[in-house]
């Protein structure tokens, strides 16, 4: 039985086809990248994977639980956690409290939520922000405060949206050692990203979608040479060496 899998699934708004016919299967231990244009249906995969969407046809299993059609809340604990594109923190609450809100996912009270919290924040290399006001952070805290939170539910299969978006050189690098950690920990990612170079260093295997079908899987360097890959995503053959 595969740790995770979707099925065929397909997701309709009115009219209009935002996923179609997707399957794909990842492994445990495994950083699985998801990538493709804007708009080809990478977050709609998050939202129905996350229980924030409902498919229209198909099926999502995690660690032998068919879990599409559950609530957000009761895929997270059964150790899926999420990233958001757009981060929202609890800009008026300490990093630290942030942290503990996603702490309450698996913690039985105050006292082991601040542990998880904490513990979370050191591994995540946040801990000297912890006292810090969340809307206090730089755009590069926020993000790894994103992950830090969803880390603090214990999850083991994480969702990164697109976390490496507005990111310096100097913090790519952090972030790209912080995943390598988080695999290391006993987790497994899905990312969606456009920074290649990302894609390119810590991905194990590469899905391409496009107006929400799938056009190659493979080893990152097998996808970014599809002449399908090629043409709607990324323009012209990636340099390896750039």
């Amino acid at each position: 039985m595969s740790f995770f899998e979707i099925k065929k699934i397909s997701k309709r708004f009115g009219g209009v086809k935002a996923v179609t016919d997707v399957s794909f299967t990842v492994q445990e231990g495994e950083i699985f990248g998801l990538i493709g244009p804007n708009g080809s249906g990478k977050t709609t995969l998050f939202n129905l994977i996350s229980g924030f969407y409902k498919p229209n046809a198909g099926s999502i299993h995690f660690q032998g639980n068919r879990i599409d059609g559950k609530e957000p809340h009761q895929i997270n604990r059964l150790g899926v956690a999420r990233t958001f594109q757009v981060v929202k923190p609890l800009k008026r609450m300490t990093v630290l409290d942030n942290v503990m809100v996603g702490a309450f996912a698996t913690a039985t009270g105050p006292k082991e939520a601040k542990a998880i919290a904490c513990e979370t924040l050191d591994f995540c290399r946040l801990d000297h922000r912890r006292k810090n006001l969340a809307g206090e952070l730089t755009i590069g805290d926020r993000k790894r405060l994103e992950i830090t939170r969803a880390l603090a539910t214990k999850p083991a299969l994480i969702l990164l949206d697109e976390t490496f978006a507005g990111l310096n050189h100097a913090e790519q690098d952090d972030s790209i050692k912080l995943i390598g950690r988080i695999r290391d920990s006993g987790v497994t990612i899905i990312i969606v990203e456009h920074i290649m170079k990302v894609i390119m260093n810590i991905s194990d295997k590469v899905h391409a979608i496009n107006f929400g079908e799938t056009m190659a899987e493979g080893t990152p360097s097998k996808v970014v040479s599809h002449p399908e890959v090629v043409r709607a995503y990324l323009g012209e053959p990636y340099d390896h060496h750039a």
